[in-house]
């Protein structure tokens, strides 16, 4: 947890095809959001916990009251 926590979000972008290749997600549809870190950390969501196909990030915007999905 100390590679993320306390570290800025600097960028959020789609995941390349080479990281996909890197994770074995070559086959899926859709690539995942990624989180850049400051420090130089990838975050990005999966669909289960033994990573075996990428994610989508959800997030709430109370000032909005609207959900969203990336």
């Amino acid at each position: 947890m100390d590679k993320i926590i306390g570290h800025k979000i600097i960028k959020l972008r789609t995941m390349t095809d080479a990281e996909a290749k890197r994770e074995g997600w070559e086959d899926d549809r859709e690539r995942p959001a990624v989180l850049e870190l400051e420090n130089g950390v990838l975050l990005y969501p999966s669909c289960d916990s033994e990573g075996n196909g990428s994610g989508v990030l959800f997030g709430y915007d109370p000032k909005e009251k609207q959900h969203f999905g990336f």
